[in-house]
């Protein structure tokens, strides 16, 4: 757990105050707060920071292509590493806490630098890029693997 250490020394979090949360019937106490978690592999890579509310932090749903790889290889423990009645209080902490994992050089597979985790929020445009461009690159290797099957290896894909 050396990253998640680091990490709760670098935002002033004491690791007394981090919650390890290892089901879902743990997190009573979050469905009215908005909370910050980590979640970090079975070897204690950190490798997502984000926001949520009520059981978000168990969701797989929604997640980038890359974050599901990562998990699906290395595991998945869900750290609480702190909590608020104020989301945007919780979006400015998420921005702080992917920008500290970078100065830690720690390999997250968020897709952004933080704050975009509210409906209210438009994701910035390079955020978007991002998005499509693993959406598309998903699409294509579909494409190619069901023409492969269909004996069509020579075709490009569009």
């Amino acid at each position: 757990m050396t990253q998640l250490t680091d990490l709760a020394e670098k935002l002033s979090i004491s690791m007394n105050d981090v919650r390890h949360i290892h089901a879902r019937i743990d997190t009573k106490y979050l469905f009215d707060d908005y909370y910050l978690y980590a979640h970090v592999s079975d070897d204690g890579r950190v490798f997502y920071i984000g926001k949520g509310k009520g059981v978000r932090c168990f969701v797989s749903n929604g997640r980038s292509k890359k974050w599901c790889n990562f998990k699906n290889k290395n595991g998945i423990n869900v750290f609480i590493l702190t909590n608020s009645k104020s989301e945007s209080e919780i979006l400015k902490f998420e921005i702080f806490a992917i920008s500290k994992c970078k100065e830690l050089n720690i390999g997250l597979t968020n897709l952004s630098d933080g704050g975009e985790g509210s409906p209210y929020n438009v994701p910035r445009p390079e955020t978007r890029m991002k998005q499509s461009l693993e959406k598309s690159n998903h699409q294509n290797t579909l494409k190619k693997v069901e023409m492969q099957s269909l004996g069509k290896n020579n075709l490009e894909v569009a």
